[in-house]
């Protein structure tokens, strides 16, 4: 049985509009919303209207010969209709379940796809992405179901994708501004289908200035959100992602065996590669089949802020890491603030045949570095995990320790870890457990603030994401 995931106490605005935004995408009143604030990335702008039927911007999906709740694909209908739009015009799927039965790529720039009411469901478990794959495309609304068969690990079994374009010449291009918003990913259970996604439920990969905001993600078979490929300047805000089969949100950049050469070879690495500035906020996640609820691998600049993690079975609440075995960079400059995170490796969350990891609650870590490349000032410097703080968050319920730094870890490659204010109730193992000790430069005792430099410490604000929010879409 799937647990559900209590609304966060400590962000009742995001959860009324995410309430709100719901309640439009059913047919419901628009409702007033907050304009963003250049302080706030997570606030939203109000939802659009779309055009009145016959407006020339405004494109049908039956216009070009898609027959809704029938049993043909609808992938010539699409390349028809994408043939006729030009940027700033709506493709709207009116209610129904669409067939689609390979990869569906947007790529005219500049439209709106509408789809409240409407189903695409895929036909292929290999070939399955729905892809914005043009600049600034945004998506509303539409909910996505696929036939699976088992986990898969290319980008065209991921069943919604932010990138890449494609140059005259061929070339994949990053692409920019792109919005999902009030989209639901699950599986079709009605219809005896077990998962949403072959993979991934939401890939974002080669992006940059995108938002991730009020969608739900349910049962895939691998991560619910994952971003990499040197995705940056970014949010991810008030989606609910449960029994996910990997992560339920993850930001994870690889060096690749070839940038990792190139930094043995005493230069550095490729770059763009990379994940950055992204906020992930106001989220509730966990249920996990396996996992962590948040995960931040190789990547900087990244805040986790305000959200409710539970149930996460087999591995941490949150995660900051740099995998030797994965060939990811060291991560850092990372903010981890004001989350509510719970049963976290305490037998609950979804059924798995995998062992539990013994991860903390939070987790930050390095491992996996072979000793030639730490014992390389040049490569080790370039792999260590530096700038990480954990401020002001709740944990309870843990079967192993509440906060762990530096477990695996060789001596240098963590540091900079600050421990401020945070509270840790109900854990088996310890409050806060440092396996390299050096790699904490300030610790609060669990709940303490006002001890000499505690109260100070919790104004400080330099980590985490660093996002021009006027510029999001």
């Amino acid at each position: 049985m799937k647990k559900l995931l209590p609304t966060p106490r400590h962000h009742a605005g995001a959860a009324a509009s995410l309430l709100a935004a719901l309640a439009v995408l059913a047919g419901g009143p628009a409702p007033a919303a907050p304009a963003p604030g250049s302080a706030d990335c997570a606030a939203l702008p109000p939802l659009p209207t779309p055009p009145p039927p016959g407006h020339p911007t405004r494109h049908e999906l039956p216009r070009y010969g898609a027959l809704a709740d029938d049993d043909r694909p609808d992938d010539a209908a699409f390349e028809r209709a994408l043939a006729a739009l030009k940027p700033g015009d709506w493709l709207v799927l009116p209610p129904g379940r669409y067939l689609q039965a390979g990869p569906l790529r947007i790529t005219v720039p500049g439209v709106t796809v509408w789809g409240p009411g409407a189903t695409l469901h895929a036909l292929s478990a290999e070939r399955q992405t729905f892809a914005l794959a043009a600049d600034g495309v945004r998506l509303y609304g539409l909910r996505l179901t696929a036939v699976t068969d088992r986990r898969r690990g290319n980008s065209e079994s991921v069943r919604l994708t932010i990138g890449p374009g494609r140059s005259a010449s061929g070339a994949e291009l990053p692409v920019d501004g792109n919005l999902v918003r009030g989209v639901t990913i699950e599986s079709d259970a009605a219809r005896g289908l077990p998962h949403g996604g072959s993979s991934g439920g939401i890939g974002v990969f080669k992006a940059s200035r995108f938002t991730i905001a009020e969608n739900r993600v349910r049962d895939t078979l691998a991560d619910g959100i994952h971003v990499t490929s040197g995705s940056h300047d970014g949010r991810i805000v008030a989606n609910e992602v449960s029994a996910s089969g990997d992560d339920a949100i993850a930001t994870v950049s690889y060096l690749g065996e070839d940038g990792l050469a190139r930094l043995r070879a005493g230069q550095e690495a490729i770059a763009g590669r990379q994940v950055h500035d992204v906020l992930i906020q106001a989220n509730r996640v966990g249920g996990n089949a396996w996992g962590r609820g948040i995960g931040i691998v190789g990547s900087r600049r990244i805040s986790v802020r305000s959200n409710t993690i539970s149930g996460v079975g087999h591995a941490a609440g949150v995660l900051v890491a740099q995998e030797g075995s994965y060939h990811t960079p060291g991560p850092g400059e990372v903010l981890i603030e004001d989350n509510d995170i719970r049963e976290i490796q305490t037998g609950s969350g979804f059924p798995s045949l995998r062992p539990r990891t013994g991860h903390g609650a939070i987790e930050i870590h390095t491992y996996g570095n072979p000793a030639s490349d730490i014992a390389n000032p040049w490569v080790a410097s370039r792999l260590a995990l530096r700038g990480v703080m954990v401020r002001g968050n709740r944990i309870e319920g843990v079967g192993a320790d509440g906060i762990r730094v530096g477990a695996g870890s060789q001596p240098g490659m963590v540091g900079e870890v600050r421990l401020l204010g945070n509270q840790v109730r109900g854990q088996r193992g310890q409050a806060i457990a440092l396996a390299l000790p050096g790699a904490v430069s300030l610790l609060c005792p669990p709940g303490d603030t006002a001890s000499p430099g505690c109260a100070a410490a919790l104004a400080e604000h330099d980590l985490g994401a660093r996002l021009d929010c006027s510029r999001l879409p």
